[in-house]
Order: C-alpha cells, then structure tokens, then sequence
C-alpha cells in the first residue's frame, strides 16, 4: 500500500513541475507579443508624424488628363510624451503581475484494496513408489596374499685379532775381563790411568745402572756403574807395552757394547811429579 501511495506522489509531482514550466513558458509569449506591440505603436506614431510633415511641405500631384478627386486625408492625432509613458507603464504593469499559478491539488492518499485470500489448491496426495530391493553384489573371494620368504641373515666372521708375539729377551753379552800376564822383565806392572767425568746418551743424561767398560788392543777393564750420570773407570794394563795403545769405552746399551765417541792413548803415569793418574773426561754415547 505504502508503494502504490509513494508511485501516485511521483506522479501528481511530474504533472505540477509540467504545469509551472507551460505558465513561464505562457508568460514569456505574453511579454514577446508585447514588446512587439510596443514597438508597432512606436513605429506607428514616428511613421504618422513624418507623413504629416511631408504632406504639408510636398503636396500629392494631379494627374492632369483625368482629374482625380483629392481625398482630404484626416489628419492623425500626433500622440503626446504623456501618452506613450501611460503606455509604457501599463505593459510594465502587465509583465511585472505575476500570473496567478494554479496550485496542483495535494494528492490524497487511496487506500489499496487489500487482495482477497487466494485458497490454497488442495494437493492430492501422490502414492509413494515402491523401491524394489536390490540385490548386494556377490563380492569374489580375494587371493591370499604369499608370504615372501625372508632370506636368511648371514653371520658374517669377526677377524680376532692376532697375538702379538712375546719378544724373547737377547741375554746381554757381558765381556769378561781379560788378564793378561806382564812380559816385561821385572814383572812390575805400570801405573793404571783413572778417568772421571758425565755421560750423556743422545744429548741426555745416562741413566743410573748403565754399565761402562774400556779396551786397550786386548785388554780388557772391569765395569763401572753409572750413578747420578757420572762416571769412574780405572785403565790398567799389565805392562808397559801398552803405553800409546788407544783406550776404546764402550757402554751396554740394550744389551749390545756402543763405543763413545771419545777416545784417548794409554800414557805412562807417575807419582813424583803425579801425572795421568787422574783424568778428566766426558764420554758421549750416540
């Protein structure tokens, strides 16, 4: 209802604007077909003045075969300044007088007619089908799987390792000193040469216990033990026979006799005045 109220305003709306738009439109005519009034009046008294003047300075000429009776012409009120302004302000009277405008009377609202209830159709009711049941599908038996055989690990060997051999120990070769009989005539066997000193062993200081020996052409002296990595070693061969002969030490190294790399001469000591019974010397063994 509210709809059909709302479209009947729209359009009693359209048909006043269209009513206001043909009065201005009738009011611009009106001042046209005035102004052109005014103007043909205007033209009107200036034309009638001007022939007044010019029929009273040139008059018509006669035909002179026929004579023709003049028509005696009345002559036209010339129009005053007063008239034309009352003119004037009639037609400005006119154009400023608005043209009363006829009000569109306000729409009413008309109630719709409110529809009549339609009766819903009565639906027949319609059987329901019969499904018929359908068969399950007969499922085919599925092939057991085969077991794969699972291969059998194989033990692989662990290498035991192989024993090390037990080094046999080299018994040490211990020199025996060798005594050998004096063959000068007396029989008196020379004065021994003592020598005292460090031993070193690579660089090193000999380690205490090392055993230390020296030989003059055969003869051979006793051991001396190394303590504190010094040494004392006495020479003495059986006769003079050995003076100026080269002493040779050696020491047991791992078992196995190593010559040092010093070496001296058998010299013939004396008391008075004491020489080459006590010397000096380092021995140094690779």
């Amino acid at each position: 209802m509210s709809r059909n109220v709302e479209q009947l305003f729209n359009i009693l709306k359209t048909r006043s604007g269209n009513m206001e738009l043909q009065m201005i439109m009738l009011n611009y005519r009106k001042l046209i077909c005035l102004f052109g009034l005014l103007v043909g009046v205007l033209g009107f008294v200036m034309c009638g003045g001007d022939e007044k003047i010019q029929d009273q300075a040139d008059p018509a000429p006669t035909a002179t075969s026929i004579p023709i009776p003049t028509a005696t012409s009345t002559p036209s009120p010339t129009p005053t300044p007063i008239i034309i302004e009352k003119i004037v302000e009639k037609i400005y009277i006119y154009v400023a007088t608005p043209t009363p405008t006829t009000k569109a009377p306000e729409p009413v609202a008309t109630a719709a007619p409110e529809p009549a209830p339609t009766a819903a159709p009565t639906q027949a009711p319609t059987a329901a089908p019969t499904v018929a049941p359908t068969a399950a599908p007969t499922q085919a038996p599925t092939a057991a799987p085969t077991a794969a055989p699972t291969p059998t690990p194989t033990a692989t060997p662990i290498p035991l390792p192989t024993p090390t051999p037990t080094p046999t120990p080299i018994p040490t070769l211990r020199p025996t000193p060798t005594r050998i009989a004096s063959t000068d005539a007396s029989n008196a066997p020379p004065f021994p040469n003592t020598f005292l000193g460090n031993v070193y062993i690579g660089g090193s200081a000999a380690p205490d216990g090392m055993e230390i020996f020296a030989t003059v052409a055969t003869f051979q002296t006793q051991f001396a033990v190394v303590e504190n990595g010094k040494y004392s070693l006495t020479v003495g061969p059986p006769s003079v026979g050995y003076f100026g002969s080269t002493i040779v030490f050696e020491a047991l190294i791992n078992g196995t006799p190593i010559p040092a790399v010093e070496t001296v001469a058998f010299q013939a000591a004396s008391i008075s005045p004491p020489t080459y019974l006590i010397n000096q010397l380092d021995l140094h063994f690779p």
